[in-house]
Formats: C-alpha cells, structure tokens, sequence
C-alpha cells in the first residue's frame, strides 16, 4: 500500500492557500483621470472610497547629489535609474514599489539615500479629515518606513512638499489635528547603493481598515458622514476566512496522513 507524501500535502495546502489569499476583491482604489501618464512614479487624483481621492508623489534624496526632488526627475542626468510598478488597481489592497538602480558600472557608491512617499488624502469632498500613525514607537522591521510625518496641506506656509523638499527628510510630527487636509509622506533609508546594486521599497494603499490586523502606516479618515479612509505604508494584512478554512482542513488531512502512516507501520 502506498504511503501518503506529507511534504506533497503540505506543499498543496500552502498553494490553495496562497490563491484564496490573493484572489479577487471588490473594485475600490483605481487611477485617476490621467490613468498612468505621467509614466514617473507619481499618480493623481487616485480613487477609493466612494469619493476619496489621493495623490501619491515619490521624492529622492541622496547625499552624494545634495538635495531631494521628485524621485524621476531628480536622477535623470545621473548614474541611478528610478522605476515603480503597481498592483491590484480595482481592490481594496493596492501595492506600489519602486526601486533605484545604480547603473554606474565600474564606478562608486551613492550614499545616503532617503525615499520619502507623500500621499495627499481627501475621503470626501465636502469634509474635512483627521490622521493618525499606526506602529512607528519601536524599530522597524526590514521592508517597513523608517520615519513618517502628517502635515496640514491647508495650513499656511510652504507646501507640504516644498517643507520635505527644505528638510530632506521627515520628522514624526503630525500636524492634522480633529479636522485637516492631510498629506501623509513616508520615508525609507538605505545607507549605501553600489554598482550594479537595486534599492527596492514597496508598499500598500487600502481603503478598507478591516482588512488591517497591524504593521507600520499612516491612515487618514474622513469626518464626513462616510467615513472613508485611507492606509498608507507596511500594514500587516488580516488573513480572508477562506484561508483559516483551507489552514484548518489541511491540519485535518495531515492528522489523517499521520494515522494512516501509523497503521501501515
């Protein structure tokens, strides 16, 4: 009689797993109006909620270039060549990531380089929001911002940007009190980038805080009867029931294996 594999039944349960983990969600967050023409990374006029709309801009700093601007622009001319990509448009968990690449082969090091992600949030036209930072008192984990800041893009003075653009780099105020137009900016840290070395930084926009079970982010809520949010950054996701049921039924069928093993013994 043959033996039942437990690596083959393991190996099966974690890729069902693994499908019903990404399958299809409902349409949510979307690109706006001008779609992806830009082609540099940044997009406007997002769509979530049911009439939230973000804009998402990445600025580059790198000390080796003195200074930080808009993450495409700043490194054309240079030896660093900036790319994105970005998944799940039309559900509620979008991914973006972007990455930095020093091209400049057989040459040096860029060092002391800082991503800084501005997202600029409304969850309703008519009213105003209110924004928090989730998971940023201890040490990030690999992958996750390292520093964040909340600014009031009503409030006088420079432009939220204009101000990450003075500092080069963030400083873990937020500034959007009970009620504001908040711009959430997110900043990455890599020290060094080699030749031929890639820099990656990616993370997650979703409209929908029930499928948050933790991490490290920033969330903007509207005060408007809707009540829309938006969560920006490393946020750990909750596992869809589907999974718990395929987890639960493989634990079954591997205690069923092990029995089978025992009486063939």
């Amino acid at each position: 009689m043959q033996k039942l594999g437990l690596t083959r039944i393991t190996g099966a349960i974690a890729l069902v797993a693994g499908i019903a983990a990404t399958g299809p969600a409902a349409a949510a967050i979307n690109l706006g109006p001008q779609g992806d023409d830009l082609q540099n990374g940044a997009f406007n006029q997002m769509s979530f909620g049911a009439a939230g709309r973000a804009n998402v801009l990445p600025l580059l700093y790198v000390g080796d270039l003195g200074g930080t601007g808009s993450a495409k622009s700043f490194v054309d001319g240079t030896d660093l060549a900036f790319d994105y990509d970005i998944v799940g448009l039309g559900t509620s968990i979008v991914t973006v990531t972007y990455t930095v690449t020093n091209d400049e082969f057989g040459g040096g090091a860029f060092n002391d380089l800082r991503l800084m992600v501005a997202t600029r949030a409304k969850g309703d036209p008519a009213a105003l929001d209110t924004a928090a930072a989730t998971g940023f008192a201890g040490a990030p984990a690999p992958g996750q911002a390292v520093q964040f800041r909340v600014f009031d893009a009503g409030a006088a003075g420079d432009s939220p940007v204009a101000q990450i653009i003075n500092a080069n780099g963030l400083n873990g105020a937020n500034a959007c009190g009970a009620g504001c137009l908040p711009e959430m900016a997110l900043q990455w840290n890599r020290a060094s980038l080699d030749t031929g070395d890639t820099w990656t930084v990616s993370f997650q926009l979703i409209d929908d805080p029930s499928l948050v079970a933790g991490g490290r982010y920033l969330q903007s809520t509207s005060l408007g009867a809707g009540g829309a949010s938006l969560i920006v950054g490393n946020p750990v996701p909750v596992p869809e029931p589907s999974t718990y049921a395929l987890l639960f039924g493989g634990l079954g069928m591997l205690a069923l294996a092990r029995r089978r093993r025992r009486a063939i013994a």
